[in-house]
């Protein structure tokens, strides 16, 4: 716990004792405002300061020698580097050599009366090379100089402001594989930050909402600058607080060897050994719609003396057949997946935590080979059709569904299976989403611009339909993308029991088009198919940057819940690696989406089904600064069904871009979903 950045009050000091929170105290110095005059070290340079300043540090180590918590010294936040610092650190050497001390403030080089530190200052004000924000690859850097003989350690980092915190895990692959490389190890870093500052404030209509910044008469333009917690003002866990709980926890298991059936079990504690925790494990066949999870073989682990940073390899207690990658002790059913999951859970009540708190879990897929699907017969059933006008109309016979096709706007205009619509149009491609707080920091809206004029302006070319057969029929809609210079190409294959595979296929005839926001299709959907129900990451959003927390299983919930009202409304609601998903209506009548299969293999898929459109949650190119009680649902769901979707970022909120293997590049593509009614 970094203390910025003033000292607190001394009940938090109390409680970071008696929880065993270690904490960087720092004093009450900030001249970031000088910045603005290229004079951030007039301060700490002036000899008519340097008494104040001096007080600040002594106070801060007198009313704090005597917490345990405290392990580290700070002379302050971002305040440049001069004389004082120098004097400042010497004496509270002097006064406790027992702290080590940090100052991000210090520079390694150039003029530091001018330009900000970078955390790699003079070892006379700093022991900890302490930069805030650096990337993966600069902290990987500063491991690897053999000239530098201190740690690493962030004093700021992962910047949590709005949808945030994506690339976490990446940080934090560099930190472990350079945990113990001498003295230059990399030791972590001060997530940035612990809590929304935000105020209740009431809408006209009464509803409550968390007022920031401009709010309250600010004339800085910070808008929601401070709203960048891990939790909410009321202490709520924010989406992204989820994953760094996974990427934080101090247990790692893994799959050491398939063959044998061993798991390494990694205990990243510091001083505890792993005897007051139960790792119970299991083994379960998820299947598809209409099937329940079973486990098929369970087991636990205790009494495990592994000390601090040990490594134990188990298979003994374990049986080898649950944890092959090739057999499960039961035979395989259809379309059947396989996962293995430990959690491993307190004992006894601890402190804060009761008994039976999940201190950490991992899981993964079993490459289980499963059954082969049988052959749908009711795929070949009889389907009938009519033009009327710019409409298609096909029946099918053996299932009771109507599919409406406007051959004019190139959407369903409504798909009705046992006399409940479960579609009301779509899908219309899209390479947009509303912009997070990051997205607006590297300015994505401007620079990605072209794609969301291509998800808005999309003249359908042409329509093309034919009948195969008395039992399918094929319809291809083109439309073209004038801002991206492209053709985009949908092709609906509608069988005879009301299954639809849709393909969508873009075809980039621009060379050094920007990257995409995302690759999918959005659809409409009724207002009450309500109840969702999806194999994939969950329950909690997840991104392609953001996953590490979601655990792989089968979810249920209200279409409502799936929208996390984020302080300033943006990008909201994406669940990854999504296999299948069902919307229904309290009847159970709804829609089925698949993942498409390309020999035997599905590629998952990502959803949001929200009451809001893209449209709602984004601001254009300059934020406006909006709540969620600006908002005014739509009248149907609005059900985003994507390829790819890039990450949402996390390193800054002020120019950092997503990482690039969480990107969707400007390229050609081809992807497909599957959509049957079911009851």
């Amino acid at each position: 716990v970094r203390m910025c950045h003033y000292p607190h009050a001394h009940r938090l000091y109390e409680l970071c004792d008696e929880l065993g929170l270690m904490v960087c105290d720092e004093a009450n110095i900030e001249t970031h405002g000088f910045a603005l005059s290229f004079q951030l070290s007039f301060v700490a340079t002036h000899p008519a300061w340097e008494g104040a300043l001096m007080q600040r540090v002594k106070n801060m180590a007198l009313r704090a020698r005597n917490y345990a918590s405290v392990v580290t010294w700070s002379l302050g936040n971002e305040s440049g580097c001069g004389t004082f610092h120098e004097k400042a650190a010497a004496w509270i050497r002097a006064f406790d050599p027992t702290r080590t001390l940090q100052y991000e403030g210090g520079r390694d080089h150039g003029d530091a009366v001018m330009i900000l530190g970078n955390g790699r200052g003079s070892e006379r004000v700093t022991d900890f090379v302490c930069p805030m924000y650096d990337s993966p690859n600069d902290m990987g850097a500063h491991a690897r100089n053999p000239k530098e003989t201190r740690p690493g350690v962030l004093c700021e980092y992962a910047h949590a402001m709005g949808n945030s915190t994506g690339g976490l895990h990446v940080y934090w692959d560099g930190f472990w594989e350079f945990e113990d490389v001498s003295l230059r190890s990399l030791q972590g870093g001060y997530m940035w930050d612990w809590v929304d500052q935000g105020l209740s404030l009431a809408a006209e209509g009464g509803e409550l909402y968390w007022g920031y910044g401009d709010d309250f008469g600010g004339a800085d333009g910070a808008g929601n600058f401070s709203v960048n917690g891990l939790v909410s003002p009321d202490r709520q866990l924010n989406p992204h607080a989820w994953e760094v709980r996974k990427v934080y926890q101090p247990i790692e298991t893994t799959l050491a060897d398939a063959e044998e059936g061993i798991i390494a079990i990694r205990n990243r504690h510091d001083f505890r050994n792993l005897d007051g925790l139960v790792g119970g494990w299991r083994v379960t066949a998820y299947g598809g719609p209409g099937s329940e999870p079973a486990v098929v073989a369970r087991g636990r682990i205790e009494d495990l003396d592994l000390p601090p940073g040990g490594v134990h390899l188990l298979m003994g207690d374990l049986p080898r057949s649950s944890l092959r990658e090739s057999v499960v002790p039961v035979k395989p059913e259809p379309d059947s997946e396989y996962h293995f999951r430990i959690d491993w859970k307190t004992r006894r009540a601890e402190g804060l935590l009761p008994a039976g708190h999940t201190v950490a879990w991992d899981s993964w897929r079993m490459n289980v080979e499963s059954a082969p699907p049988s052959e749908d017969l009711a795929k070949s059933a009889k389907i009938t059709r009519v033009v009327d006008g710019d409409r298609l109309l096909l029946r099918g016979e053996a299932e009771d569904f109507e599919f409406v096709f406007d051959l004019k706007s190139g959407e369903i205009e409504r798909y009705t299976f046992a006399g409940t619509d479960v579609l009301t149009g779509g899908p219309r491609p899209n390479f947009w989403r509303p912009p997070t707080d990051n997205d607006y920091g590297w300015e994505m809206p401007t620079e990605l611009a072209v794609w969301r004029d291509a998800s808005q302006n999309q003249p359908v070319e042409r329509v093309q339909w034919w009948q195969n057969s008395d039992r399918d029929v094929e319809v291809i809609v083109t439309r073209s993308l004038p801002s991206v210079s492209s053709l985009h190409t949908t092709r609906y294959h509608i069988f005879g029991n009301g299954e639809i595979e849709i393909t969508g296929e873009i075809d980039l005839g621009q060379i050094g088009l920007p990257e995409m926001a995302k690759l999918g299709f959005t659809l409409d959907v009724p207002a009450d198919l309500e109840n969702a129900e999806w194999f994939g990451r969950g329950p909690h959003e997840s991104y392609a940057d953001r996953q590490t927390g979601a655990a792989v299983g089968r979810y249920t919930m209200d279409v409502d819940d799936m929208f996390f009202p984020y302080i300033r409304p943006q990008e909201t609601g994406n669940r990854t690696d999504v296999r299948w998903l069902v919307l229904r209506k309290a009847n159970g009548t709804g829609l089925l989406i698949e993942a498409s299969e390309d020999d035997g293999i599905r590629a998952p898929l990502s959803f949001s089904a929200l009451r809001y459109a893209d449209a709602d949650l984004d601001e254009g190119d300059a934020k406006t600064f909006r709540h969620p009680t600006d908002l005014a649902p739509q009248p149907n769901i609005v059900l985003d069904l994507d390829m790819a979707q890039m990450g949402v970022g996390g390193d800054t909120s002020w120019g950092a871009r997503v990482h690039p293997p969480y990107r969707v590049p400007a390229a050609n593509y081809m992807w497909s979903v599957v959509l049957k009614g079911i009851r």
